[in-house]
């Protein structure tokens, strides 16, 4: 295999998503004024690039704004939904409906805006004139949007935008790729008021919870929904309008990424992941997480190398390079995604994958802490790397020279030769 001349970052995702149908659903406040236009070019972007698209258009704010032109009593949102009178419906929902109808039909001619009248519905009688959608009259899921009305006989119905998307998956699953909520927020944060980049399924409560970080509000009602599609649709992701394409075309993503762990597979690269594993390694090199290897041992980590992956998203990967002695090296383990359990399930495929070799007897793995001018910060960084590395049921063997100079068994002939002067780092193995 030769070494590949990696295009664009962006490119190669556009390419692996091509043909593909994305679903977009976007908070009434990224369909104000000040945010409209960055995601109309976003939209517009993903269509030239052969992606198509579904779009669903929520209206919060719009509805909140026509609403209170003629009234001053705020209306009830049990849970993020808002409940729908008659009243409501005919000076809130319906005027706040139009105007965004006629923008986006202005905005992006290049999508067909399905009518209220497309979609059946029952009513959710506990909030009036609030519609859960049963059935979408459409017959190619793409290059579309829907907003936040449906109806049921001839009564029109106010629809939440995550109900929309939920009816959506349960009948198009199998024709969307990737389900993308565009929210004000841009994600889940933790208690600290940092972003939460990725997030399993099995982290997630039925009621829209998490394990471990708390969920309050109208993202409770996402992650509800998300944990109701996952299983149909694989991996579902938030950020916020202007981020959109980021979040398809870079491998860190731009939001919170939520997968259906059981979904996840592992095997080799195909030409499109190579392009990317080129990427992330030069990243990695540039960043100090990895050092820049010869063209050889470029070339070897990409013989031996192995993607994780939701559908056709790459999550992370590494390298086992079989040595001599009856050694497998575990190498250039990157993920976008580290910290949040990717990290421990790409350790556990690594043991997995090298309990399948034949003749090989002790997985290891060397890593160099990242030099930093504070003391502490270095030994901060080493109890990282060993704490890493234990979780992933791997033992500490010490310092490469250390270990050199202590072992009574046979080494591999690249351990013998390892420039430790040059570069002595830590050496964990797993055993089988």
């Amino acid at each position: 295999m030769n070494k590949p001349q990696a295009p664009t970052q962006a490119q190669t995702y556009c390419d692996l998503y091509s043909g593909e149908t994305i679903l977009i659903k976007a908070s009434g406040k990224e369909m104000l004024p000040n945010k409209l236009s960055a995601l109309v070019d976003n939209i517009k972007s993903l269509i030239a690039n052969g992606i198509h698209v579904i779009f669903v258009f929520g209206g919060g704010d719009q509805i909140d704004e026509e609403w209170h032109k003629t009234h001053s009593e705020p209306r009830k949102k049990p849970d993020g939904v808002g409940e729908t009178s008659e009243k409501f419906l005919n000076d809130g929902v319906i005027p706040a409906y139009t105007k965004l109808r006629e923008q986006i039909e202005s905005l992006l001619p290049e999508l067909t805006v399905i009518d209220p009248s497309q979609i059946e519905c029952d009513i959710d009688d506990s909030k009036g004139l609030v519609g859960i959608p049963t059935e979408f009259r459409i017959e190619t899921p793409q290059d579309i949007a829907i907003g936040f009305m449906g109806h049921k006989d001839e009564q029109q119905l106010n629809v939440n935008g995550d109900d929309q998307v939920r009816g959506l998956v349960k009948q198009f699953g199998d024709q969307i790729n990737a389900v993308i909520m565009l929210t004000d927020i841009g994600g889940v944060v933790d208690d600290e008021g940092k972003r939460v980049n990725i997030i399993l399924s099995h982290e997630m409560n039925d009621d829209g919870t998490h394990k471990r970080i708390k969920i309050t509000g109208g993202m409770k009602k996402k992650l509800k929904v998300g944990k109701q599609i996952l299983p149909d649709i694989g991996k579902f992701a938030m950020t916020t309008g202007s981020l959109l394409q980021e979040e398809i075309e870079s491998w860190r993503g731009s939001g919170t990424l939520c997968v259906q762990t059981d979904q996840l597979s592992c095997s080799p690269p195909n030409q499109r992941e190579i392009e990317i594993f080129m990427q992330v390694y030069q990243d990695f090199v540039a960043s100090g997480d990895f050092r820049n290897r010869t063209p050889n041992e470029l070339q070897e980590i990409i013989d031996h190398h192995f993607i994780l992956r939701i559908k056709n998203s790459p999550l992370g990967g590494f390298s086992l390079i079989p040595r001599e002695e009856e050694y497998v090296e575990m190498s250039v383990l990157w993920s976008g995604y580290l910290n949040n359990g990717i990290g421990k399930i790409l350790g556990e495929e690594a043991k997995r994958k090298f309990g399948e070799m034949a003749n090989a007897r002790t997985l290891f793995a060397l890593t160099t802490p990242k030099d930093h001018d504070d003391v502490f910060e270095n030994f901060e960084e080493r109890v990282k790397i060993i704490r890493r590395f234990l979780r992933y049921g791997f033992s500490m063997q010490g310092y490469l020279k250390d270990v050199r100079g202590s072992y009574q068994i046979k080494l591999p002939k690249m351990l013998k030769e390892y420039d430790v002067e040059k570069r002595n780092p830590l050496m964990f193995t797993y055993r089988k």
